[in-house]
């Protein structure tokens, strides 16, 4: 009889420790982590599982990554640097060259200046030989000369000198210059 006691007593305590036990664990899973304390990763430590090792691969790969784009990025900004002092360079030669062409051109300015002055010399020596000719002889040579420098020779003349030139010149001609001069303001 002792042993049907026991047998009893064994049923009573598993009918009731054994859900018991059931709710104590469900609790512990379900409550825990709201309360911050996580029992998978209490049991995965106690079995050696170790979730710390796979967030830190993780880490791990992401810095390499990370890494490997910074990298990356270092040889892009390199090779950027690199061109910036090419385009530099170039950009300085073409300045340089820039500035030997406006020294040429000053330098071109200055000898058109100086031949105009002394043409204007000249010019101005030849009209008063035109003011000491007639204007019938001072006509005839102004028409034996290439149209536009006999131009240049009557716009510089006074007012009364051209007047008396141009009235003994071929009629066309003589239009052709009172025209230009119209236009030009001379």
């Amino acid at each position: 009889m002792n042993e049907k006691p026991t047998k009893k007593r064994w049923a009573v305590i598993f009918a009731f420790a054994v859900p018991f036990l059931v709710i104590v664990l469900a609790a512990l899973f379900f409550i825990g982590p709201l309360l911050g304390f996580s029992p998978m990763d209490s049991i995965k430590n106690t079995l050696g599982f170790n979730t710390n090792n796979q967030a830190e691969n993780e880490w791990q790969k992401k810095y390499e990554q990370l890494e490997g784009e910074l990298l990356d990025l270092q040889t892009q900004l390199q090779e950027l640097s690199n061109e910036l002092e090419v385009k530099n360079a170039e950009l300085a030669e073409a300045q340089g060259q820039l500035d030997d062409i406006k020294e040429n051109e000053d330098e071109a300015i200055v000898n058109v200046e100086t031949e105009n002055m002394l043409e204007e010399g000249n010019l101005t020596a030849v009209l008063k030989t035109y003011q000491q000719m007639t204007p019938k002889r001072a006509a005839a040579l102004l028409d034996e000369m290439n149209e536009e420098e006999a131009y240049r020779h009557v716009a510089a003349m006074k007012d009364q000198l051209r007047g008396s030139i141009l009235a003994k010149m071929p009629e066309e001609k003589a239009a052709r210059f009172l025209e230009r001069l119209a236009q030009e303001g001379g």
